[in-house]
């Protein structure tokens, strides 16, 4: 079976370079921005149980791990000042902007993941016809797509500045969330 697949011109991989990410409406990070994500992953702890000279293990909790993506910043939309609105909306105060009314306030999670409430990774493959003369392309299929659940912004780390490269100004931001279910096609 397996030495048929890559004989077969129909099967087709998927690809580290087709994908889309999409949070919330795009508005704010739009998906031409984001040049690198990982993938959600897990890991399922163990417990071990000895019994005179043989260890038996047995499956425990599933945690996921963080997913990392990365954009350049562009000017328009302002990816940095976007981010800086999302923390603050999500119930950070900036010390300045305290008052009496707000000085006990602080981010919760029910705000924090309401600024990116639909987060989507999106794998894409490629049309299998070929567009007829005078048709335009179609829009290439959705092989599946990762859905991340109660997702928030936990980390932005901004790049270096310096006046010896011309390098694009990145931002790399880190999602945690409390699941992910990947949907075929």
């Amino acid at each position: 079976m397996a030495d048929k697949f890559w004989a077969n011109p129909a099967t087709d991989p998927k690809r580290a370079y087709r994908w889309l990410l999409f949070l919330n409406d795009g508005e704010a990070l739009p998906s031409w921005v984001i040049t690198k994500v990982s993938q959600p992953s897990f890991e399922v702890s163990e417990k071990e149980h000895q019994f005179i000279n043989h260890k038996f293990y047995y499956p425990g909790r599933v945690t996921w791990s963080e997913v990392k993506f990365t954009l350049v910043d562009p000017i328009r939309p302002d990816a940095t000042e976007n981010l800086q609105k999302m923390l603050h909306r999500s119930g950070y105060i900036f010390p300045n902007e305290n008052s009496l009314s707000n000085m006990t306030d602080t981010i919760s999670k029910s705000r924090a993941t309401s600024q990116i409430p639909d987060v989507k990774i999106q794998l894409i493959g490629t049309n299998t016809a070929a567009p007829r003369d005078g048709d335009a392309p179609s829009s290439a299929p959705n092989i599946g797509h990762w859905i991340l659940s109660n997702a928030w912004v936990k980390n932005v780390t901004y790049s270096e500045l310096s006046y010896e490269s011309d390098d694009l100004v990145n931002a790399e931001v880190t999602l945690r969330y409390d699941w992910a279910r990947y949907n075929r096609g």
